[in-house]
């Protein structure tokens, strides 16, 4: 978390500096010529812009999800999952992992574990012909 913060901060500081940079030096080469008073307002509109950014992006971080999925459950994979990709459970976006072969994208895909925010999937015709092989056998 503290990273981040650190991040942001000089992320930011960065930003105030290119808009200074723009404002008093790059402008009048063309002509443009800013008062110091308007650019001490857009600093601190880009702050603010900033700070609001930052406290936002920060509750949706450490919102939980709406739905945690459950071994069983079923999706459709949104990227090819080569041995890792993304699948849409209830219309949440996960990271998942194949447990077999390599899954295209669209292909309908079952949940067999769950490790925290990981999903190992598998795809639901290879679980239809697992589970028939499994009838067949004696």
């Amino acid at each position: 978390m503290k990273r981040r913060k650190i991040f942001s901060l000089i992320l930011s500081l960065l930003e105030q500096f290119t808009l200074a940079a723009v404002v008093l030096w790059i402008l009048p080469k063309v002509g443009i010529n800013i008062p110091v008073w308007g650019l001490i307002l857009m600093m601190f509109a880009l702050g603010a812009h900033s700070i609001l950014g930052y406290r936002l992006g920060e509750k949706v971080m450490k919102k939980s999800p709406m739905v945690w999925p459950a071994a069983g459950s079923r999706g459709r994979a949104t990227t090819p999952v080569a041995p890792s990709g993304y699948v849409l459970i209830s219309n949440e976006r996960w990271k998942a992992l194949s447990t077999g072969a390599d899954i295209a994208r669209g292909t309908v895909v079952t949940i067999v574990r769950v490790e925290g925010t990981q999903l190992w999937v598998t795809a639901e015709n290879d679980l239809n012909v697992e589970k028939n092989s499994r009838l067949n056998s004696p």
